[in-house]
């Protein structure tokens, strides 16, 4: 038995998921610093710091998501976590924040990307503690796809429409429209956004240079 096309236990279960994240979404985002209309997040979420977390419109935030606003060392700085419009994460994503994290509108994180801006401060004899170090910010622009597993870290700026390899580790700034790969991440081929990227919210479109 099938409906729409699609067999009746994914239909199912496809809509039970939808119904719940609907009723997650309409539960918590009075607590988001802002929330657009028409995103919705798949539950389960995990989530540390609301507060500090904006999120554009026609956003689509994945199942088991981890959102993390953590306070940076001394307690000193209000985080931030700024998500544009039309992106879309995947499941198993996280995004920790001591200082401001930004993703652009139509950026496209596959399952499994870490974004961060700090790392675990270091005590006496070298010893690493669980208090987290001054963050460095993160920018990531609009149109960029990040694959799946990949790693970016404090201090890296993506410009628009650039590609990161599944499973790269990205440690430097990485131009518009440069696809890199590896870890650390290297670049491996150049290519600039075509008229219209990602506007629909889809994969970017790219073209040769």
């Amino acid at each position: 038995m099938t409906r729409r096309g699609i067999p009746a236990p994914e239909w199912w279960l496809n809509k039970g998921r939808n119904v719940a994240g609907l009723i997650l979404t309409l539960g918590i985002r009075r607590g988001f610093r802002s929330f657009g209309s028409g995103s919705r997040i798949t539950p389960p979420l995990r989530l540390w710091g609301a507060s500090g977390i904006s999120v554009g419109s026609a956003t689509i935030i994945g199942d088991n998501c981890w959102l993390n606003c953590v306070p940076a060392a001394g307690g000193a700085r209000e985080s931030r976590i700024v998500i544009g419009d039309g992106v879309w994460m995947s499941g198993f994503c996280t995004i920790a924040s001591a200082a401001h994290v930004e993703i652009g509108d139509h950026t496209i994180l596959a399952r499994g990307v870490l974004i961060t801006d700090h790392a675990h401060a270091r005590g006496p004899g070298g010893r690493v503690q669980r208090a987290s170090t001054e963050g460095r910010p993160v920018s990531i622009g609009a149109g960029v796809w990040i694959g799946q597993g990949a790693c970016v870290m404090p201090g890296v700026r993506i410009g628009d429409g650039a590609i990161v390899g599944a499973n790269s580790v990205v440690t430097r700034d990485v131009p518009p429209g440069t696809v890199v790969v590896g870890s650390p991440a290297r670049p491996v081929s150049s290519r600039r956004p075509a008229a219209g990227a990602a506007s629909d919210g889809g994969s970017p479109a790219v073209s040769d240079q």
